[in-house]
């Protein structure tokens, strides 16, 4: 909250990722999520890569009723759980979190 998005950092960090993904070959029925942590703009090095499992609480997501119509507020993050273990805790703990989710279940 109140930190300005660096997104070419972003875009180099979400690069590096995937190049490491995309270097073995693909397992099948297999999707990824990748967080990137949210640290101060400007030059800093790559935070670690973390593979963890997605955190199974929900995102608390609020919406007000404006004009008859329902509006998103995001602004909520930062209450999610925070399990030890999960892509929530890797993220928070100024890492790049990467966890592989199920496309479809078995």
């Amino acid at each position: 909250p109140g930190i300005e998005l660096d997104w070419p950092r972003a875009a180099e960090w979400t690069a590096t990722v995937l190049q490491r993904i995309f270097s073995t070959p693909p397992e099948a029925r297999a999707l990824w999520n990748i967080n990137l942590p949210h640290h101060e703009p400007g030059v800093a090095p790559m935070p670690p890569v973390v593979d963890c499992i997605p955190c199974p609480k929900p995102l608390p997501i609020h919406y007000t009723l404006k004009d008859g119509a329902y509006h998103y507020e995001g602004r909520r993050y930062h209450q999610r759980a925070c399990d030890p273990g999960t892509d929530v805790a890797a993220c928070f703990g100024g890492a790049i979190a990467v966890s592989r989710l199920e496309a479809f279940p078995h």
